[in-house]
């Protein structure tokens, strides 16, 4: 019977039960109630056959906890979605214009044209099209057909790389990025991008102003050109200026006439001879208006300040601008103002009401260009210890020779000290170069000459002709040169930021550090010896009776035969029969 689960329409009674006996649970002990367990039940069967006290412990990799526990809520994991159907229609817009330049036009010489920039998240393609105006008078819509923009680097544009107050080029237009939408902003920022504050699209001159006809005209218009030519017919304003040219090689100080014609603000400039009672007749500017910026001038210049005679007059030189001490810039040249005649001052004071200040002198003006100048000269005891007289230029026109060490170069006439080296290449085409540097003796200098090897590609020669190297990071005011104690087997020489690494030496490079040991560091010496026994050019003599060896000094050079004093052959000494280039 207890084999049938206790569910409902499975339970009933024992027919066969005769004790029906109920046991008790409740007895006294010394006086007190106590409740006891029967571990029987009704007519003394067994208790609780199916309950949870007699079930065994089932194995543990068999236990589920979810059977006590129930089921836990799992993470929910999104299905996958592809990149063209998760960015489906959906676009990052902006709003920009780009300015396009209108030649030989009377009433606009450029044009602001709105557009918008929508960039798509699908395929990183990028669309700009500029919205309809009426009677623009030029073809609109899409401006850029929708496809993938590549940058200067050569990367497709990425939406990383877009932002407000931004300028993309694309096909040679300039686009210039206001403001984007709500969606761009919390897309970019969602990224992890700041986007900058939008700013307002510029208006265009020309739309403007035919929006506004009727406008009222100003209570005060300037004159026009006509009206203008009828008020300064035949004024013209004299200056005096000078030009300081001394700074270039054979340059001097001349004297200009610059004269302003007030009627259309041209400007004209003529040489000034040296016999000053004869008229100018070497012009240096035709008559013309002078841009105050030369450098940027625009693609319509002169022909917009022709066609429109008031249309970005302030870029040009006025009479107000034109003071005595003041300097303009004439396309380059520097011309100071130091004079003006009595007609000049008085249409200054009539019709500008502007007082010219007095004549200044030329020579009170060169004084003070002369004391900016040696503001900027080093101090006279700074170039008396500058080395080799390298500086000065400071004090005269054509700079002596620099002095010679006569003893020296007595001494060590026709001396020169050869190392052969290689580049301590950062580029592989670099890499197989062979140099050869000579050590003049006599003043120090140093010669770099490259080998010609076939199939460089480099042609080989003089690299560096003879003149003082100076080491890296030394005083320019006193530098420090490089000496034949600088040079070792595996040193490094930077001669003007080119590295090179010395690879070897000649004989005449061991002589001498033996003749001059007290120069020389031992290790120096000792790198050079195993570098001429390991190349077979020289060999140590054998060692004395003591077991010492003899003194380096009496190292014996291979003969120009090959065999040495022993009669043994020997390595032949290759690097210094070899031709030098």
């Amino acid at each position: 019977m207890e084999q049938f689960p206790l569910l409902p329409g499975y339970t009933f009674q024992d027919i066969t039960r005769t004790n029906n006996g109920v046991p008790h649970k409740l007895e006294y002990r010394n006086g007190f109630p106590v409740v006891k367990t029967t571990p029987v039940g009704i007519g003394g069967d067994t208790l609780d056959v199916q309950g949870v006290k007699f079930v065994k412990n089932p194995p543990p990799g068999l236990y589920d906890p979810a059977l006590t526990y129930g089921k836990c809520r799992g993470k929910y994991i999104l299905p996958f979605r592809p990149h063209h159907v998760r960015f489906d229609k959906k676009c990052l817009s902006f709003k920009g214009y780009f300015t396009q330049e209108v030649p030989n036009s009377p009433e606009e010489s450029d044009r602001i044209r709105k557009i918008e920039f929508i960039y798509f998240l699908e395929d990183d393609t990028v669309l700009v099209r500029e919205p309809a105006i009426e009677n623009a008078g030029f073809p609109q819509g899409r401006l850029v057909t929708r496809g993938k923009i590549l940058k200067e680097d050569g990367a497709a544009l990425h939406w990383k790389d877009l932002n407000n107050r931004i300028k993309i080029p694309i096909n040679g237009t300039v686009y210039n990025l206001c403001a984007c939408d709500r969606f761009t902003r919390d897309f970019l920022e969602s990224q992890g991008i700041e986007v900058e504050e939008g700013e307002e699209l510029p208006d265009d001159p020309y739309t403007s102003r035919r929006k506004m006809p009727n406008k009222p005209v100003q209570q005060n218009p300037p004159p026009d050109r006509y009206t203008k030519f009828l008020m300064y017919d035949k004024k013209v304003l004299r200056f005096t200026g000078i030009w300081d040219n001394r700074s270039s090689e054979y340059g001097d100080v001349e004297e200009y006439h610059v004269l302003y014609y007030p009627e259309d603000d041209t400007m004209e400039i003529l040489k000034r001879t040296k016999r000053r009672e004869q008229e100018p007749t070497a012009p240096l500017l035709a008559r013309i208006k002078v841009p105050k910026n030369w450098k940027k001038l625009r693609a319509t210049f002169p022909a917009e300040s022709l066609e429109n005679f008031y249309e970005h007059r302030e870029e040009t030189y006025l009479p107000q601008d034109l003071i005595l001490g003041n300097t303009i810039d004439v396309f380059g040249r520097t011309i100071t103002l130091i004079d003006c005649d009595n007609a000049t001052r008085q249409f200054y004071e009539n019709y500008l009401h502007v007082k010219q200040p007095p004549s200044i002198s030329q020579r009170d003006q060169l004084k003070s260009d002369d004391a900016i100048r040696h503001a900027a000269r080093p101090a006279p005891e700074l170039a008396e210890r500058l080395q080799e007289d390298v500086l000065p230029e400071w004090h005269k026109f054509t700079p002596p020779q620099p002095k010679t060490n006569l003893v020296r170069y007595l001494e060590n006439m026709n001396k020169v000290l050869r190392y052969t080296a290689k580049f301590d290449a950062l580029r592989p085409e670099d890499e197989g170069r062979k140099f050869i540097i000579e050590y003049r003796l006599s003043d120090g200098c140093i010669k770099i000459i490259e080998r010609k090897l076939r199939n460089t590609g480099f042609q080989g020669g003089k690299f560096l002709g003879y003149q003082l190297v100076p080491k890296p990071n030394t005083c320019p005011a006193n530098p420090e040169y490089y000496t034949p104690v600088d040079f070792e087997i595996g040193g490094l020489v930077n001669v003007f930021g080119h590295r090179f690494i010395i690879t070897g030496a000649d004989l005449a490079v061991y002589n001498y550090m033996e003749q001059n040991t007290e120069k020389f560091k031992a290790d120096s010496i000792a790198k050079f010896r195993e570098y001429f026994i390991s190349e077979g050019r020289v060999k140590p003599l054998e060692k004395n009776a003591d077991g010492k060896q003899e003194n380096i000094t009496k190292l014996e050079p291979i003969a120009a035969d090959g065999v040495g004093a022993h009669g043994k052959e020997a390595k032949k000494c290759t690097f210094a029969d070899e031709q030098m280039l």
